[in-house]
C-alpha cells in the first residue's frame, strides 16, 4: 500500500475518503496520523495537473464551510506549536499557506508569521487580505526560499504529497 511520506512508516491504513482534486484514496499513517494520496502522482501528471488548473479546480472548493474547517485545522496547527513554544514572537513560515489561514491566525496570537504559496491566485488573495505571503516558483526554489530565512517554527501542512522531489529539511 506505500509507506508514509512523512515518517517512512510502513503501517498505513486506507480511509473511505478519496482526495478532492485527483480522485485518489487517501490513507492515514498509524505511527504519525499523516493522511497522504494512496499513489503519489509522478512529476508529469504534478505539472500536467498544475497547468490545467489547479487554481480553478481549488477555488472550485473554496466556500464558507470549507474556509470553517481550514481555520479550525489552523488553529490547532498553532495549538500545537504552543505546546513546544509560546506565539507570542515566534517567527513562523507556512509553506503552502493556501488562503493564509494559518498565516492569519498566528499573527492574531502574537507570531512574526509569513507564507510561502505556489498557487499565483491563493498567493495573490493573501496579499489583497494584507498577509505577508511569498510565490514560490516551483520545489527547486523551496529549500532555498526556506534556508533564506531566520525560522523558529515551519509549517508543511498539505504539500509533502504534491511534491516529486520531497526535500529533506
Amino acid at each position: 500500500m506505500g509507506r508514509c511520506i512523512a515518517c517512512n512508516c510502513a503501517r498505513v491504513a486506507r480511509l473511505d475518503v478519496k482526495d478532492q482534486f485527483m480522485g485518489h484514496p487517501l490513507l492515514r499513517c498509524t505511527s504519525c496520523q499523516h493522511i497522504q494520496v494512496a499513489v503519489l502522482p509522478d512529476a508529469e501528471t504534478l505539472q500536467s495537473y498544475y497547468v490545467r488548473g489547479y487554481s480553478n479546480a481549488r477555488a472550485n472548493h473554496v466556500n464558507s464551510r470549507y474556509l470553517r474547517v481550514m481555520a479550525r485545522r489552523a488553529e490547532a496547527q498553532l495549538d500545537l506549536c504552543a505546546r513546544w513554544k509560546p506565539l507570542s514572537g515566534l517567527k513562523l513560515l507556512d509553506v503552502g499557506c493556501g488562503y493564509g489561514l494559518l498565516v492569519a491566525s498566528a499573527i492574531r496570537r502574537g507570531a512574526i508569521a509569513e507564507g510561502l504559496e505556489i498557487d499565483p491566485k491563493a498567493a495573490a488573495h493573501c496579499r489583497q487580505r494584507g498577509l505577508p505571503v511569498g510565490k514560490i516558483e516551483s520545489e527547486a526554489t523551496l529549500a532555498e526560499a526556506i534556508h533564506q530565512r531566520e525560522l523558529q517554527v515551519v509549517v508543511i501542512s498539505h504539500v509533502l504529497e504534491h511534491m516529486v522531489n520531497r526535500p529533506g529539511f
